[in-house]
């Protein structure tokens, strides 16, 4: 796609869908919500297979022409099935064989790719061949889901009570401010980086 106005809002995330959870259309109420942005992200824009919501497991993303390896991968509403992140593989010269050439892909070959995949305009690192893209504006609605697995009492009974049996937190909530990770884990607005230049717990690359 050509570079517009609009590619400074960019964001590009790198993942897999997941094939255990499926999204179900038709299922959330109207509510008193006359904006419907996070339905209308459910909903997806039709029910083609292009435009089907999923759940993909997303390992990075790329803004501003730089790419943020996450530190752990995180879940988020994509749509459709994705693209490529990566380039194809170029097919082999004809080797002296005219009618071989193009038929077969050169094995181990990496091409440089393009931005409109990667995000970058230049890079040191390939995607595997089973990451897929998908392109986002950053003032997009979206959802995020973070994944712990664990005894219950770790999950649950450790964050609730303190060490005399009682409830750590007033009123018997689990979490203030929206902040209920252990294990370092913590952000603040639901910002996954600050100023789009660093991203806690993650690597950055584009140079």
């Amino acid at each position: 796609m050509p570079e517009t106005l609009l590619s400074a809002s960019e964001i590009k995330l790198y993942g897999r869908l997941m094939i255990d959870i499926q999204l179900v259309g038709g299922v959330h109420s109207a509510g008193k919500s006359t904006n419907e942005f996070v339905k209308g992200q459910l909903r997806g824009k039709d029910a083609t297979p292009k435009n089907k919501p999923g759940l993909a497991r997303i390992y990075g993303f790329s803004y501003e022409g730089r790419y943020y390896d996450l530190g752990s991968p995180v879940i988020f509403l994509v749509h459709g099935p994705g693209e490529k992140a990566g380039p194809p593989a170029p097919k082999l010269r004809s080797h002296g064989s005219p009618s071989q050439a193009g038929t077969q892909a050169a094995v181990g070959a990496v091409p440089p790719g393009d931005t409109d995949h990667t995000g970058v305009a230049a890079k040191d690192w390939d995607m595997m061949d089973d990451i897929f893209m998908w392109d986002y504006d950053r003032s997009d609605y979206s959802m995020r889901l973070d994944v712990q697995s664990g005894m219950l009492d770790q999950l649950l009974l450790a964050p609730f009570f303190d060490d005399d049996g009682g409830p750590a937190y007033s009123g018997g909530k689990a979490y203030s401010g929206g902040k209920a990770y252990s294990g370092g884990k913590a952000y603040s607005g639901g910002k996954a980086y600050s100023g789009g230049k660093a991203y806690s717990g993650g690597k950055a690359y584009g140079d």
